[in-house]
């Protein structure tokens, strides 16, 4: 079989495709376009062929689309390659898989711009916790990891407050997990309050929360982490009901308690297991201030 046997073979093919099918020169030249009937399109099709890559995208994604081609026609096999363009204010995402076949690619284009939304709220869900709509431990470690990385000098002085909830299963038990909840979301949303946008506040699971404070000092540290069980331990109101727990907090300060993010929350997680076994609701330093 000759290489033009090859090529009608694959133009049969791509006329069964449900995609936009582009044949593409080495240089960027457009030659043909192949375009299901009722396949939405941003752009009048019929205007493509005898124009260039560069001519049609903008430039980085250009670049994108031509070091696949090239790729394609150096290894002979198929290469994917996904881009994104703005359309009428909207980002939208595209993958074209292309095809080398008689000195030409062919370009396979679909749309991908929903199933990247679904993987990026999938990412979010995994990030979010769902009830108290607060970050998830993950990003606390990603977040403070990084900070931690800096060049010696370069990390800005920080504190890991790990916190629990003192009364909280007693709220549960008494008055049922639908309370318990709300009252859990409550106390987060005091939290969050507490501190500044620039600190970070996370549910490390159950009735655990911890924070980190971001180029403060031990003063302020101290300050913070009053103020959060005076606010914590106020009432709450739910259904009628009145509800009290306390706060117990663990405080870590790097780098005097630990090197890295796990080191820190377990310093900060046996300063509040302190406070806990002398009652709960107060506050614990890791080296005892």
């Amino acid at each position: 079989m000759t290489g033009e046997d090859d090529v009608e073979r694959l133009r049969a093919l791509v006329a069964a495709i449900p995609d936009p099918v582009y044949r593409v020169r080495a240089d960027g030249t457009f030659v043909s376009v192949e375009v299901p009937d009722d396949h939405p399109t941003a752009v009048d099709q019929s205007t493509i062929p005898g124009q260039r890559v560069q001519d049609v995208m903008p430039r980085r994604q250009a670049a994108v689309v031509m070091a696949g081609i090239v790729e394609a026609l150096r290894s002979g096999g198929l290469v994917a390659v996904e881009y994104g363009l703005v359309v009428d204010g909207e980002d939208r995402h595209w993958e074209a898989r292309l095809v080398p076949a008689g000195g030409d690619v062919y370009a396979i284009v679909r749309e991908v711009t929903d199933l990247r939304r679904r993987e990026a709220a999938a990412i979010d869900a995994a990030r979010t916790d769902a009830l108290t709509g607060l970050p998830t431990r993950g990003v606390l470690v990603e977040r403070v990891g990084g900070l931690l990385d800096l060049p010696m000098g370069d990390a800005p002085p920080l504190a890991v407050l790990f916190c629990d909830l003192d009364g909280f299963k007693a709220v549960n038990d008494g008055f049922g997990h639908p309370t318990g909840d709300r009252v859990l979301a409550a106390a987060a949303a005091r939290i969050v309050h507490v501190v500044r946008d620039t600190d970070l506040v996370v549910r490390v699971g159950g009735d655990e929360i911890a924070v980190a404070l971001v180029g403060v000092d031990h003063d302020v540290v101290a300050r913070v982490a009053e103020r959060l069980v005076a606010e914590v331990s106020a009432p709450y109101v739910v259904d009628g009901h009145e509800h009290r727990i306390g706060l117990s907090i663990g405080v870590a300060v790097h780098p005097d308690d630990a090197a890295d993010v796990d080191g820190l929350m377990a310093a900060a997680d046996a300063a509040m297991y302190r406070v806990k076994q002398r009652g709960g609701g107060g506050i614990a330093w890791a080296t005892g201030r």
